[in-house]
């Protein structure tokens, strides 16, 4: 009998240790966080419709991703977009049932997702600051979280889906003040999903630094995620979110070294020049990128959690494309022999891995991709492809040819109204006018300059521009006109671009098949409808389309008038 009871309170003893034993993060759960990208502008400063929403990103997209390689997204979301606090569960149900529709596609391609309430330290969407300062919004935000998480979890599996508590916590003077509140976040989410993986982060905009002066959360099911944009003057320079040092600097080199940088110096003056001048001595390469990420590794290993570097890139505009391809390659690798996963910033914008010109398919950057570990094959079947050489218009006596421009309306179009453009150190159109008019103006090209693009011997004829709306809700028609010298009908496209987030580049595309040899012309039709404001437009380019043999060619929208 007491033998008995011997055994009886062992099993008991070894019921209550299984029952109480740590349940960390799985390993074939965080291997589906391998290889990340973001995919911003969708819920977060995306399409303001339904409709646009559903369009943002393609299933065929979401294939392509995970046929290159790709094995989760990151989804950031604005908090408004699903958080209705007047509902009895804070959540908005039309927009959580949308968002849930469209992750279901993510992971119906073979995708894992991180949903991720993606703060910003603009004021708007500034709930760091809230969380900071207002404990009635930190008591609405963990509400919001518990039953958010609840509905997410009820209908995705803990191995398809990740919770991100919150993007870049700024806390900036504070830092120690952000992990209680996350304590509180992370244990709501909990509440609310009991198995799913929770992604929590440091403060100052996850930064490595922070991130290992952070004691971890009890709960083991976390993974800790950093951001890695270093070094910041290669991978944001001329971006004009950033700091005012960083914002003028062009074509600044990766790897640096005094020798390398000393010749840049005399085209900056002040912060601009510290800035760079600092970055030389630095000696930025793949050995002190590794050296930090090391350093990250060994806090995850001394404290028994995993990592994630959620976000890194570089800002496309200005750096040498080998050395953001040199950059992003080192970085991975860097990660890759730490065993962190990673999501690249960003999927087809500004640091995009694509390009996207509408209506032709985003097209894969294959330099980035090889940097990342990708196969960017995947990408390149029976996509068209351009066979002639670019014809860049960004100046009135380019190569190709002048072209004209006219103002066939009120108000105001000037070619180099907006000094340096977007891209390059030249101009752009601008389009101004007063409260009653609509700013009308053509760009046109005559025949024998479309000749260098060998105009007559493809399928269709694409033009590509930039445009920025200065105004808020701006409403602009563009139309791509073809004429023939033979009597032949023209061939006519037309869109309207509209964007409610103003000050923010759009990159849209026409394309209008060519239906004869004989070209005369090639007008770019300009009107703003924004009653009022002003409107740039930059960097027109005109290319030759030619599939591939055997491609299969995307649909050419229909004629308009």
């Amino acid at each position: 009998m007491r033998r008995l009871w011997i055994v009886l309170l062992l099993v008991v003893l070894g019921s209550l240790s299984v029952a109480q034993a740590p349940r960390g993060v799985p390993d074939a759960r965080y291997g589906r966080l391998a290889r990340g990208i973001n995919l911003p502008f969708w819920f977060w400063y995306g399409p303001g419709s339904q409709a646009g929403i559903e369009v943002r990103y393609s299933d065929e997209e979401f294939s392509t991703l995970a046929a290159v390689g790709v094995t989760f997204v990151r989804i950031p979301i604005n908090l408004p977009f699903v958080h209705d606090e007047n509902a009895g569960d804070h959540l908005n149900a039309a927009n959580v049932a949308l968002l849930k529709t469209q992750v279901q596609r993510v992971i119906d391609a073979g995708l894992a997702a991180i949903i991720d309430i993606h703060t910003t330290d603009e004021d708007h969407a500034n709930f760091s600051w809230w969380l900071e300062h207002d404990p009635a919004f930190e008591a609405k935000f963990v509400a919001f979280w518990q039953d958010f998480a609840a509905s997410m979890a009820a209908t995705f599996s803990a191995d398809d889906i990740f919770f991100e508590i919150l993007n870049e916590p700024i806390f900036y003077d504070s830092p120690e003040a952000w992990p209680p509140i996350q304590a509180g976040l992370a244990a709501a989410i909990r509440t609310g999903a009991p198995d799913h993986t929770i992604i929590a982060g440091a403060a100052r905009w996850n930064s490595f630094d922070t991130l290992m002066d952070l004691t971890p959360l009890a709960d083991p099911n976390v993974i800790y995620t950093f951001h890695f944009y270093e070094p910041f003057a290669f991978t944001h320079q001329g971006a004009t979110w950033s700091s005012s040092d960083v914002e003028p600097l062009r074509n600044i080199p990766y790897p640096s070294s005094p020798a390398i940088i000393a010749p840049l110096l005399s085209n900056y003056t002040g912060d601009a020049y510290t800035t760079l001048e600092d970055y030389g001595n630095e000696n930025w390469n793949a050995a002190k990128v590794a050296g930090i990420i090391a350093d990250v590794a060994a806090w995850a290993s001394t404290n028994n959690v995993k990592l994630l570097a959620g976000e890194f890139g570089v800002y496309k505009a200005y750096a040498p494309k080998d050395d953001r391809a040199e950059l992003i390659h080192d970085v991975r690798t860097a990660l890759e022999a730490n065993g962190i996963g990673w999501s690249m910033w960003d999927y087809d914008d500004s640091f995009g891995l694509f390009t996207r010109q509408d209506p032709a398919p985003p097209r894969i950057d294959p330099a980035i991709a090889i940097a990342l570990g990708l196969d960017p094959s995947a990408a390149l079947i029976a996509v068209p492809y351009l066979t002639a050489t670019q014809a860049g218009f960004n100046d009135p006596a380019d190569p190709l040819g002048p072209f004209k421009i006219k103002n066939v309306s009120g108000g105001d179009g000037a070619f180099c109204g907006l000094s340096g453009g977007y891209y390059d150190e030249q101009c752009a159109l601008v389009l101004t006018g007063e409260p009653t008019q609509n700013v009308k103006v053509k760009l046109k090209w005559k025949g024998d300059d479309l000749k260098a693009l060998g105009a007559g011997n493809g399928d269709a004829i694409q033009l590509i521009f930039d445009l920025l709306p200065a105004t808020p809700y701006t409403n602009v028609t563009v139309k791509l006109v073809v004429t023939y010298t033979n009597g032949k009908a023209p061939s006519v496209v037309s869109n309207t671009f509209t964007d409610e987030v103003y000050d923010h580049w759009l990159h849209p595309s026409l394309m209008a098949p060519i239906e004869s040899k004989k070209i005369d012309t090639a007008k770019m039709v300009i009107k703003d409808h924004t009653s009022g404001g002003t409107v740039y437009i930059d960097r027109m380019n005109l290319f030759l389309l030619q599939p591939p043999a055997g491609a299969r060619l995307l649909p050419v929208p229909p004629a308009s008038k």
